[in-house]
């Protein structure tokens, strides 16, 4: 069973960040998946690893755009992204 189900309630519109966000929950609810099948420690860390190389991918997306829209409170929303992706990086350590 899914951890978290998209709903329209989070699309912000902008075709590219709705996709990856989707694909991102995609990831989220396989690795959830995996955690209770109680799967090999090492293919978790290779799921773990996939999230965190697409998170990383997503945030510089979302990144280049609130820049080139100058888009209120990117300085506040990039200190989060930093903070995910060091917890991810503790989690896959």
């Amino acid at each position: 069973m899914p951890i978290v189900t998209w709903s329209d309630e989070y699309n912000v519109n902008v075709e590219k960040i709705d996709k990856q966000h989707r694909h991102l929950l995609q990831l989220v609810n396989n690795l959830h998946a995996a955690v209770e099948a109680r799967i090999d420690k090492d293919e978790l860390k290779t799921m773990l690893i996939e999230l965190t190389e697409f998170t990383r991918k997503h945030f510089a997306t979302e990144e280049q755009l609130m820049n080139k829209y100058d888009y209120p409170g990117q300085k506040a929303h990039h200190k989060e992204h930093k903070m995910l992706l060091r917890h991810l990086g503790d989690l896959v350590a």
